[in-house]
């Protein structure tokens, strides 16, 4: 006979990962940005992705011209 606690396993509410698979979270995680948004239950790879930047962070392409 299997013990259970009688609590229902917390499901990944993120799912940024491919490899996510609506796992069992362990981890917290905000959706989009770092420092914006609440924290929601994620899975071990979906906590790995990294966040996206902010667009005033974001790096443009940007022509230098050599003065020599």
């Amino acid at each position: 006979m299997s013990e259970t606690t009688g609590y229902e396993a917390i499901k990944c509410q993120i799912r940024l990962s491919k490899k996510c698979r609506k796992n069992e979270a362990g981890y917290s995680r905000r959706p989009k940005y770092a420092q914006q948004g609440e924290w929601l239950d994620s899975c071990e790879q979906c906590a790995r992705e990294p966040y996206e930047q902010p667009k005033q962070f974001q790096t443009g392409e940007q022509s230098v011209s050599d003065n020599n």
